[in-house]
């Protein structure tokens, strides 16, 4: 956890995500994510399947849209 008071949660990622927190309690667990690696995998998993950062970074190294790079 890091020092602060916010413990990793899933849950609360998935809020920050979809921008459902309120910016006060979103303004302290983006102060935990900032530190805790744990919950920034965890960000990184949530967000897109290794296979999916794979298809990011082959179109970015690219210069391809990521809707034609293929799957």
């Amino acid at each position: 956890m890091n020092g602060n008071s916010l413990t990793c949660d899933d849950q609360l990622l998935l809020a920050m995500l979809r921008e459902e927190l309120p910016r006060d309690a979103g303004d302290d667990l983006l102060a935990h994510v900032e530190t805790c690696t744990l919950c920034q995998q965890r960000l990184n998993d949530l967000v897109a399947s290794g296979d999916e950062w794979k298809r990011a970074a082959a179109a970015i190294s690219s210069g391809a849209r990521l809707d034609k790079v293929p799957q």
